[in-house]
């Protein structure tokens, strides 16, 4: 029986995030999001994502910072995680240079590996993980994050570049927001490429 291989991963860098807001966006999608947590790790492709900037009236950053929006003006890499109607939350990556306010939120990702046990009575883990709210929860993302930097050692949550590529990555207006509304700075694939091809992942997209 052939063993399993590890994937190559390379960490991404400060310089990655530390880059303009819509170019980390748009290279976010088809990287992967690692979450190590108490069941197992978790680990999914992400395939949509948002762009924000303190210069547009949708971004949270764009009246100052508050005791809210203070990781937004921190370090490229600073995680911001916020809470919407009260009990969901979404996570953004900071982004730029320190005392900007801007971010990329995390819209959808696509399930890799260690997935499995988030199913729980659901037929398809991949619709506990396609939406914003829903995918902080089933990946069990707490707001003690908040404030963290995904390089810092003791942070569970990790981006790498494994070598996914996107095939059909499209620029699309942001969805859920009332401002700004006629920019397109969401970006979103599903379908996605590798040299040495996945096959987990390679059955959801058959699925899609």
């Amino acid at each position: 029986m052939k063993r399993a291989r590890s994937p190559i991963k390379k960490l991404l860098d400060k310089e990655f995030y530390a880059r303009d807001t819509l170019i980390v966006a748009q290279e976010l999608v088809g990287k992967v999001l690692e979450h190590k947590t108490s069941e197992g790790t978790i680990s999914v492709i992400i395939n949509e994502t948002e762009a924000y900037s303190e210069e547009e009236p949708s971004c949270h950053a764009y009246k100052g910072k508050t005791k809210r929006t203070r990781a937004m003006f921190e370090e490229a890499s600073t995680i911001y995680i916020y809470n919407i109607y009260g009990m969901h939350k979404c996570i953004n990556f900071i982004t730029e240079v320190a005392g900007k306010g801007c971010g990329v939120l995390l819209r959808g990702v696509l399930p890799l590996r260690g997935t499995e046990h988030l199913l729980g009575k659901a037929k398809n883990v991949a619709k506990l993980l396609d939406g914003p709210a829903k995918l902080v929860k089933s990946m069990k993302i707490p707001m003690d994050y908040y404030g963290m930097s995904l390089l810092d050692e003791e942070c569970p949550l990790k981006i790498y570049d494994e070598g996914y590529s996107a095939q059909d990555i499209k620029a699309t207006p942001r969805i859920g927001i009332s401002q700004a509304k006629e920019l397109e700075w969401r970006f979103i694939a599903k379908k996605f490429s590798k040299a040495d091809e996945d096959s987990q992942l390679l059955a959801l997209i058959k699925k899609l």
